[in-house]
């Protein structure tokens, strides 16, 4: 059948029945025609070409084409309906250039290709009825462009929608397949919505067997998808300009999912379920926001990369479930790139491999405050003043890293990190960096700070391996104060600067016998700086201590167990203060430089041994506490004037002091068990030995001494004993060849006593009650000397050797001599 209208403003109308063995052709001119076919045909092929003009096709019958389908209209505003029923071998619809509308509202089978073609106007094209087809293509040309499917739609192969440069909108509602039934409604989907200001919106029911390609064009476009949508992959393109990308729905993608905009401001926003082997959002240039907050599961790699421009991403909603062993992410990756950024994680994240948040080189912040699990996580914030924190709850199984460049940063951990490994590097700049959460790191610990003023603070809780802070040069203040259980080494270490090192809070239970540390070390570098101790430290290893060559000041209040301590305040005028319950199992050491120092002991300390080594310069050590020590106590000064003051309680194996030339002060005021030798030597200079107090018991019989040795060296020199002596061995006293005076006025016993005054003009007095079991001898040298004894003696032997000179040899007391 074939039917020609020529020219005019032509009506065909068919309204019957029409069995058609060959084609079907009905052709009108180029004026306003009207074809309306609205009964029923069976034809081998239908061919309806309307040529220009204003025309109205429209089919609402019953329409059978064996093979090929056809409807043409031309170059002007043109109106195609089917709202019958169509079923053809393949069908295409051409409604030209103009201001056109094509409608399917009907039921439309077709074996093979559909495709809908408009020009280069303003277009409508809606569906609304049903579809099946091998194939669907919607091609809208340029203009402003409207494209409506509302059906229900199954497309053994592609559905396309492809529009032109202009303003178009692209909305598809109704059913593509059933996700839940597992029918699968299209074989892929493609949409491309060219240049202009473009709205995609997505609502309905997507069952898609391949791909789903959204694009859009380098103007401002929305593109939203809030039903739900199965694909085997996913790929949103915006293109450049300020475009926003909406998934509302639940989104299931068997491979890759990715979304993708360009270069100026845009917004994408996922708040419903998706599902996906991969999922990649790529923002690029411009002021970006990106906002996830709904329920995610990815298999591979979630990623959302932005590039330079202010950019937000946030993170909150569902990323499996840590409490419920189930992973969420294989692994997740966000790159802000350059500009003033803003990445906040408040959710749920469970994440079989890694997690990387990096920015670039501005002020950025980079906020975790959900649940995290992963098997490592690295946060780099680059350069610029950024602010990083973690208030979650965070499970890394292996390494954490958090690094931050080279200017002014704060770097916050007020959650709970349970981490293989912990590393924070917070770069130049004038860092702040805060603990105070419960961390727990099964190996190293690690915060490090670049060359300017850094402040560490660690007030939480604190388990791990070994901690290190390793604060650069400046003035660096570094403050511990809250329960630490350390396996290794905690390490604090400084540059050159006024640092202040400040430990208190918890390190182990020294009542209870279980160790806080594996060791302790402090280095507090070049700068006058100052170390403090406070709290309870139980330590099973070496607790070091050092300082560098300024003036420092290392202060220990609190209570510490260690197997070892050594402080070593280096040159400069120290102080070195031990006002606490110090136990030390094996050596005590306390060293200081070449300049003024004070070191004082006035807690309680018991050591293996002790050393104090007070080094040149006007030094004072002072020691008023309790001080017990198993074997050797040493406290050693060098060549200029020194005070050493022991009025305490000292317990010891031996103890020496060894004051260097100078004018020395020595004087010993307390309690005095040692049971070895007590030793004091000083050297070249005007020195004054004073020993007073209670060293033994001689009415009890207990002995306080093992044996008293004091050589006071070149130099006038006064020595002088007052107190109660019981020495089970020798009592020396020694001075060098100046004028020199040894007062002997309290109570000794001892084995054997021998005064050697040496030369000069000595004065010699003995005015105690003095029991020596052996000899006992008092020498002079060669000059003008005065030997008093004017108490009680009783010797084995005594003797009395004045030497060369006009000597005075006084005897005014009681003498046992056996």
């Amino acid at each position: 059948m074939r039917i020609d209208a020529g020219g005019g403003t032509n009506t065909v109308s068919l309204t019957g029945e029409y069995a058609i063995g060959g084609s079907a052709q009905i052709t009108t001119g180029s004026r306003d025609d009207t074809v309306t076919l609205t009964g029923t045909v069976k034809a081998g092929s239908l061919s309806i070409d309307a040529g220009d003009g204003t025309n109205t096709v429209t089919l609402d019958g019953d329409v059978t084409v064996v093979d090929a389908a056809q409807i043409t209209t031309g170059g002007d505003d043109d109106t195609v309906t089917l709202t019958g029923t169509v079923k053809a071998g393949s069908l295409s619809i051409d409604a030209g250039d103009g201001t056109n509308t094509v409608t399917l509202d009907g039921d439309v089978t077709v074996v093979d290709a559909a495709q809908i073609t408009t020009g280069r106007d303003d277009d409508t094209v809606t569906l609304t009825g049903t579809v099946k087809a091998g194939s669907l293509a919607i091609m809208a040309g340029e203009g402003t462009n409207s494209v409506a499917l509302d059906g229900g739609f199954t497309v053994a192969g592609e559905l396309a929608v492809v529009t032109g440069a202009g303003r178009d909108s692209i909305t598809f509602t109704g059913m593509y397949g059933s996700v839940s039934g597992g029918v699968a409604g299209l074989g892929s989907l493609r949409i491309d919505a060219g240049g202009g200001t473009n709205t995609v919106s997505l609502t309905g029911e997507y069952a898609i067997d391949g791909s789903a390609q959204i694009t859009t064009g380098g103007d401002d476009d929305t593109v939203t998808l809030t039903g739900t949508a199965k694909v085997g992959s996913l790929s949103i393109d915006a293109g450049d300009g300020t475009n926003t990308v909406t998934l509302d729905g639940d989104v299931t993608v068997s491979d890759a999912a990715q979304i993708t905009t360009g270069g100026d401001d845009d917004t994408v926003t996922l708040t419903g379920t998706v599902k996906a082997g991969s999922l990649a959002i790529m923002a690029g240039d411009g002021t970006n926001r990106v906002a996830l907050g709904g329920g995610f599961t990815v298999a591979g790699e979630l990623a959302v990369v932005t590039g330079a421009g202010r950019d937000s991403i946030t993170f909150t909603g569902m990323y499996g479930s840590v409490s419920g062993g189930v992973a969420g992410l294989g692994s997740l990756r966000i790159d802000a790139g350059g500009g003033t950024n803003t990445v906040s994680l408040t959710g749920e994240y469970a994440i079989g491999g890694s997690a990387q948040i990096t920015t670039g080189g501005d002020d950025d912040t980079v906020m975790l405050t959900g649940t995290v699990k992963a098997g490592s996580l690295s946060i780099d914030a680059g350069d610029g003043t950024n602010t990083v924190t973690l208030d979650g709850d965070v499970t890394v199984v292996d390494a954490a890293q958090i690094s931050t460049g080279g200017d002014d940063d704060t770097i916050t951990l007020t959650g709970t990190v349970k981490a293989g490994s912990l590393s924070i590097d917070a770069g130049d700049g004038t860092n702040t960096v805060t603990l105070d959460g419960d961390v727990t790191v099964v190996d190293a610990a690690q915060i490090t700070t670049g060359g300017d003023d850094d402040t560490v603070t660690l007030t939480g809780m604190v388990k791990a391996g070994s901690l290190a802070i390793m604060a650069g040069d400046g003035t660096n203040r570094v403050a511990l104060d809250g329960g630490f259980t350390v396996a290794g080494e905690l390490a604090v270490v400084t540059g050159a600067g006024q640092d202040s090192i400040t430990l208190t809070g918890t390190y182990g239970s020294v009542s209870g016998g279980v160790a806080g540390l594996g060791s302790l070390r402090i280095d507090a570098g070049g700068g006058s700086n100052t170390v403090s101790l406070t709290g309870e430290y139980a330590i099973d290893g070496s607790a070091q201590i050092t300082t560098g060559g300024d003036d420092d000041t290392v202060t220990l209040t609190g209570t510490v167990k260690a197997g070892s301590l050594s402080i070593d305040a280096g040159d400069g005028t120290n102080t070195v203060t031990l006002d606490g319950d110090v136990t030390v199992v094996d050596a005590a050491q306390i060293t200081t430089g070449g300049g003024d120092d004070t070191v004082t002991l006035t807690g309680t300390v018991k050591a293996g041994s002790l050393s104090i080594d007070a080094g040149d310069g006007t030094n004072t050590v002072t020691l008023d506490g309790d001080v017990t020590v198993v074997d050797a106590a040493q406290i050693t000064t060098g060549g200029d004037d020194d005070t050493v003051t022991l009025t305490g309680t000292v317990k010891a194996g031996s103890l020496a002091i060894m004051a260097g030339e100078g004018t020395n002060t020595v004087m010993l005021d307390g309690g005095f068990t040692v049971a070895g030798e007590l030793a004091v030597v000083t050297g070249a200079g005007r020195d004054t030995i004073t020993l007073t107090g209670i060293y033994g018991s001689v009415s009890g019989g207990v002995a306080g001494l093992g044996s008293l040795r004091i050589d006071a060296g070149g130099g006038t020199n006064t020595v002088s004993l007052t107190g109660e002596y019981a020495i089970d061995g020798s009592a020396q006293i020694t001075t060098g060849g100046n004028d020199d005076t040894v007062t002997l006025t309290g109570t000794v016993k001892a084995g054997s006593l021998s005064i050697d005054a040496g030369d000069g003009t000595n004065t010699v007095t003995l005015d105690g009650d003095v029991t020596v079991v052996d000899a006992a001898q008092i020498t002079t040298g060669g000059d003008d000397d005065t030997v008093t004894l004017t108490g009680t003696v009783k010797a084995g032997s005594l003797a009395i050797m004045a030497g060369e000179g006009t000597n005075t040899v006084m005897l005014d007391g009681g003498f046992t001599v056996v």
